[in-house]
């Protein structure tokens, strides 16, 4: 996905200088008499609608990246806060439950693992975190309470692996492509493009413009990189970080 995301920004980069210096070529070996002024007005205008649209679509396409990336940061925050609840309750129930609070420990540590995999090993006891969820649901109902408090305790575990099934498949469907992928990006360079071209047509040949033209274009390219880059909270440069359920495992293993 994020070298995906790298080759379609590098393509970016190329298609806007492309589309700059070739009409700026273009437009050089042709008289300027022969530009005729209501063609400049037009493709003035055009320019800038264009870009008009394309700020503010990128505008939306950044907020969106960067709501998503944050309520995915919150998110792993109240998934780790979960974790560390339950193991507490069931630390309170007795040894009976001491089976599921290790299953709990297997399925935060298949969890990290599977977010990310490479700051986390997976567990031994190689099982899904789907599976190990179903053993802990049995686990808690395999419990057989000696008196009224172990029965509440039982009863606010109960309540608290719901919640907990809850959090992590809100971190799931957080990590998920808010924006579109890279069609949306496709049309978004499109007008770019056309904005560049448009550009082109207007400026004079020479190398502060080629400079400009080609610092403009890396810079647009990086911008939606870094969108595209943030809408995988998982994956790439930017990514959440597995700090929260990492100190959630050592609390549990105290």
């Amino acid at each position: 996905m994020a070298s995906n995301d790298v080759l379609l920004a590098i393509g970016v980069f190329v298609a806007l200088t492309a589309a700059a210096l070739i009409t700026l070529l273009v437009c050089e070996r042709v008289e300027h008499d022969q530009r005729a002024k209501a063609a400049g007005n037009v493709v003035r205008t055009v320019s800038n609608i264009f870009a008009l649209m394309t700020s503010l679509v990128l505008g939306v396409m950044i907020t969106s990246a960067r709501t998503t990336f944050e309520e995915t940061d919150r998110s792993v925050h109240a998934l780790a806060s979960q974790l560390i609840v339950l193991d507490l309750t069931l630390s309170e129930y007795g040894p009976e439950a001491d089976p599921t609070r290790e299953q709990l420990r297997l399925y935060a540590r298949q969890v990290l693992h599977d977010a990310w995999p490479d700051r986390a090993a997976a567990p031994a006891k190689v099982a899904t975190s789907d599976v190990l969820f179903s053993r802990m649901s049995d686990g808690l109902r395999k419990l057989r309470p000696a008196n009224v408090d172990q029965r509440k305790i039982r009863d606010d575990a109960r309540t608290q692996l719901e919640a907990l099934f809850e959090a992590r498949w809100e971190v799931t469907g957080r990590s998920q492509d808010a924006v579109g992928g890279g069609a949306f990006v496709f049309v978004l360079a499109a007008w770019l493009i056309v904005i560049f071209s448009g550009f082109g047509y207007q400026a004079p040949m020479n190398v502060l413009v080629v400079v400009i033209f080609v610092v403009s274009a890396a810079l647009i390219a990086g911008t939606l990189y870094l969108v595209m880059d943030m809408e995988q909270p998982f994956r790439g440069t930017i990514r959440v970080s597995p700090a929260p359920l990492e100190r959630a495992l050592v609390e549990m293993a105290r």
